[in-house]
């Protein structure tokens, strides 16, 4: 007997539910890839951000070493006119650092001649007659500020310009080649922008026009520039442009920003005087060509941006008698947080730290003198700061303003320290005493991945 087992049907499909099991891995497996892909992606591009900003923050720390490195004068006052060594300025904001917050002391600002023998300083002048002129010269006055940019260039901020800072490096070549060969002017305003003999002061059209020229000039000349005024005859006056040396420079009333002309308080307009000591660099809210507005700006625009996003921009000198504190085991610093007077005062454990310029106001009445430093306190008064308000900034000085002094008569006039001791000098440095060494905190934001990064530079100007 031949017996057969019944055989299955034969199934020629995946049933529903085999159909629905094998999407449903697959859909699984794809979500699991997406999702991986996307945390590669993140992680490649937070990479690609570290590295881009990184970078910059490099690119703009070394280009500060090489530019302090290069400083042509001796950081210590007064310096002499016929030395020809130009200068260094450092401008302490009333900011500091140590708030808590990423976002720090970013209103400090850098003024120095530097000399670079083998990279020379690159720029280019525009004026009527000559058209767009490249030039280069080994020696240049350079400023560093921080600050926030207005993108539109409609001389407002709005919102979403005060979101971020950006850090200014702005090069004027050193070239009194220029001039005129006869000891003269390099150019006259207004004859040079617009053909006109000259401005009336007493005239609201000219002021703005006045004002207008000087903004072009700073923004068309990349030369280090002083302005003489002249006037001819009642309410009429000449501008007679100079490009500096190094010997002009010396002297504070001859640098960059250092002679607002033209205030404006609304719409209206007027004349200033002449500035006198200390010839600081000039911030008035109301000048028309204070180091707010004097930006690249117009088809310049970004020129001399060297890093964008700026956190913080912390300049502080080195103060050799400085209080550094011991805090839970720690080492405190005036310008961390924990650091107090009293702590300074109970637990010292060395001297020596960068500090900001006159650091005892953040203190107010809490400060006690037995910590007091070399520039913890108010700059000199007889430098010509007008009160302890004022913001301190450290200068080289020039002792051109001891000439036909008793400091230069060869005199005991005090009949003290001998002859022509610094007490008998009509002037002071803010700070009169050499600067070591300076440090500068650089703080960056990325904003796509919201990263802070930090550099700082160290400087050493203790002689060799």
């Amino acid at each position: 007997m031949n017996l057969q087992l019944p055989r299955s049907p034969r199934r020629s499909a995946f049933t529903l539910v085999e159909m629905m099991v094998t999407l449903t891995v697959t859909l699984i497996v794809m979500l699991a890839l997406v999702t991986i892909f996307e945390w590669i992606g993140q992680r490649v591009q937070m990479g690609r951000a570290v590295i881009e900003v990184s970078g910059q923050l490099r690119s703009a720390s070394l280009r500060l070493q090489s530019d302090l490195d290069n400083v042509t004068v001796p950081m210590r006052p007064f310096a002499r006119i016929e030395q020809g060594a130009g200068y260094f300025h450092y401008r302490e904001g009333a900011g500091w650092d140590g708030t808590g917050t990423v976002e720090g002391d970013v209103d400090d600002v850098l003024c120095f001649t530097a000399r670079n023998d083998v990279e020379h300083f690159a720029g280019r002048y525009t004026l009527p007659n000559t058209g767009t002129v490249r030039i280069s010269s080994p020696e240049a006055e350079i400023v560093w500020w921080a600050q926030y940019q207005d993108l539109n260039q409609d001389g407002a901020l709005a919102a979403e310009e005060s979101v971020s800072r950006v850090l200014h490096r702005r090069v004027l070549l050193v070239n009194p080649s220029l001039n005129n060969v006869a000891g003269g002017p390099w150019f006259t305003l207004p004859n040079a922008l617009s053909g006109a003999t000259s401005y009336n002061t007493s005239n609201q059209s000219d002021l703005q026009t006045l004002a207008q020229h000087l903004r072009q000039v700073l923004n068309e000349i990349d030369v280090s520039m002083r302005f003489v005024r002249v006037v001819p005859s009642n309410n009429q006056m000449q501008i007679q442009v100079y490009a500096n040396s190094l010997a002009d420079l010396t002297q504070p009333e001859n640098r960059f920003l250092r002679h607002p002309m033209v205030f404006r308080t609304g719409g209206n307009y007027q004349m200033v005087p002449q500035p006198g000591r200390p010839f600081a660099i000039d911030t008035n809210p109301a000048s028309e060509t204070r180091l707010e507005v004097i930006p690249l700006s117009g088809n310049r625009l970004g020129e001399d941006v060297i890093l964008a996003s700026v956190l913080a921009f912390d300049v502080r000198a080195y103060d050799p008698t400085a209080l550094v504190a011991s805090a839970t085991g720690l080492g405190v610093l005036p310008s961390d947080n924990a650091w107090t007077p009293t702590l300074a005062i109970a637990a010292p454990i060395s001297r020596g730290a960068f500090v900001d310029l006159f650091y005892s106001r953040r203190f107010g009445t809490n400060w006690n003198a037995a910590a007091a430093s070399t520039f913890s306190d108010i700059p000199q008064l007889k430098s010509g700061i007008p009160a302890a308000n004022e913001q301190p900034f450290y200068d080289t000085w020039s002792f051109h303003f001891e000439n036909s002094g008793p400091a230069t008569n060869g005199l005991d006039d005090d009949g003290a320290n001998g002859t022509d001791d610094p007490g008998e000098r009509l002037t002071a440095p803010p700070y009169p005493v050499p600067l070591r060494g300076l440090q500068s905190v650089l703080r960056v934001y990325e904003p796509d991945t919201r990263q802070v990064r930090q550099a700082t530079v160290v400087s050493d100007f203790v002689p060799e």
